[in-house]
């Protein structure tokens, strides 16, 4: 969002500063195009990051078609405060569907906690008749026992016998209407269980949308490989591990050349097909370990950690001359896709920026001394 509006600031300053023309009869202009430019491909490249679904995401996906065909210098300030609404509206969107899932589940796991409560309370009562229908009945076996050891008239005892079968009648009936009751606190206690084991469930599946829609914050829509803030924390990473152990690590950047021909000449939806394409097949050709982010546009970064010191110019040559054979096609028509990268390997008191600026410049020196090569720094 910062970035955003760092943007919505600099066209709004371009569009407020004429430049000066070199005729007194021409009307002054209001953007340099190299400066308007690059603020189109900027923002482009910040809608790619993002990762929105139904019609916000669809309308980020129409503003970044209109920039890659040429959006007009005006409204490149309202553009980008366009974007800034939908990012709002989106996260907003978000965090109220968080929300009304939070609310839905605590609610449920509340009337689940009262249910277990009740449920606790039904067994409890259930223990305590269950005992006392067991004594009852202990205690009428005795009186039965008690009453043929004490009545010597068959009368008297057809009598006795008689009254005893009838509580015992009573207790048995109570007793069934107890099971019974059991039961049905099983059944009640089994359907718990389900809602809690569905709750589990869509919690689960709730954490690992999350999960995925943080990865994919980390992802670079278009290529589907890291993306520039992945980049920043893995370069982090891997600094403060070369930092600890010295192990040798090397930092490259990867430019397309003459992307700007394949867009003019073939259209913006080559120019896509083209990212990908090398996107997928740089990342083919590196080892597990190694880490390729898009840095912006046409470029690449790729951190190559405990590389040999000696000969980390050959995996870079490697993935050179794998881009260079790679068979690209746009509608029947056959495109040369080439790269050139500039590299360097991290020395002692160095700090991350001054390895990237450092493998920049040799990029830019491999860019203008032929390009489709490897300069080491």
């Amino acid at each position: 969002m910062l970035t955003l509006l760092d943007l919505y600031q600099q066209a709004t300053s371009l569009q407020q500063t004429p430049l000066v023309t070199s005729s007194q009869d021409e009307q002054p202009q209001l953007f340099a195009p190299q400066d308007e430019q690059r603020l189109s491909d900027e923002l482009q490249r910040l809608i790619t990051e993002l990762d929105f679904a139904g019609a916000i995401g669809a309308s980020l996906s129409d503003i970044r078609r209109q920039l890659l065909s040429g959006l007009k210098p005006t409204l490149l300030a309202s553009t980008c405060l366009r974007v800034i609404e939908l990012i709002i509206e989106g996260t907003r969107a978000e965090r109220t569907a968080s929300r009304a899932f939070l609310t839905n589940l605590n609610e449920r796991l509340a009337l689940i906690h009262s249910s277990v409560t009740q449920s606790l309370d039904e067994g409890r009562l259930l223990q305590q008749t269950r005992t006392e229908s067991h004594q009852a009945l202990q205690h009428q076996i005795q009186a039965i026992d008690h009453s043929l050891t004490q009545y010597q008239h068959v009368d008297s005892l057809k009598a006795a016998i008689s009254e005893h079968l009838v509580t015992l009648n009573t207790l048995l009936h109570e007793r069934s209407e107890s099971a019974s009751r059991e039961n049905s606190l099983l059944n009640y206690i089994s359907k718990m269980e389900s809602k809690i084991r569905l709750i589990t469930e869509e919690t689960a599946e709730y954490k690992k949308r999350l999960t995925i829609q943080k990865h994919k914050l980390f992802l670079d829509s278009l290529t589907q490989v890291h993306n520039r803030a992945a980049l920043d924390e893995r370069l982090e990473q891997e600094y403060r591990r070369w930092v600890r152990y010295r192990t040798p690590l090397c930092l490259a950047i990867i430019d397309i050349d003459h992307f700007k021909q394949i867009n003019d000449n073939y259209g913006h939806m080559a120019g896509d097909k083209a990212l990908k394409v090398v996107a997928k097949a740089l990342q083919r050709t590196l080892r597990d370990t190694d880490f390729i982010a898009r840095f912006g546009g046409e470029e690449f970064v790729v951190l190559l950690p405990n590389i040999n010191p000696e000969k980390f110019q050959k995996p870079l040559e490697t993935l050179r001359q794998t881009i260079k054979h790679i068979p690209f096609r746009f509608r029947d028509a056959k495109v040369a896709i080439t790269i050139s990268i500039g590299a360097t390997l991290f020395r002692e008191g160095d700090t991350p920026s001054e390895v990237f600026e450092r493998a920049d410049k040799a990029l830019y020196h491999a860019k203008h001394t032929g390009r489709d090569q490897v300069m080491l720094a």
